[in-house]
């Protein structure tokens, strides 16, 4: 089975105007749109993935590290009474 997208990028490459595809597929022409661009960025139309920003917590300095923890009591993995 086809998806969507790709009917689509078949019919409009035949030379369907944008109105006639927004009513056949039942997308809206802004959908349309935001596709053709993508389209022209990318290369294709589908869709970019989902990544949730990350954020690094990776150490990188280790002796700044080291310091922080002994300052905050924190020495060998555990916490100094």
């Amino acid at each position: 089975m086809l998806s969507r997208n790709f009917e689509f990028l078949l019919v409009h490459g035949d030379g369907l105007k944008k109105s006639e595809a927004s009513e056949l597929f039942n997308f809206s022409r802004n959908t349309i749109n935001l596709w053709l661009q993508r389209k022209a960025e990318t290369g294709d139309i589908l869709p970019l993935p989902n990544h949730p920003p990350g954020n690094n917590h990776k150490i990188t300095d280790w002796d700044e590290f080291r310091a922080f923890a002994k300052s905050h009591g924190i020495e060998g993995g555990r916490r100094s009474k």
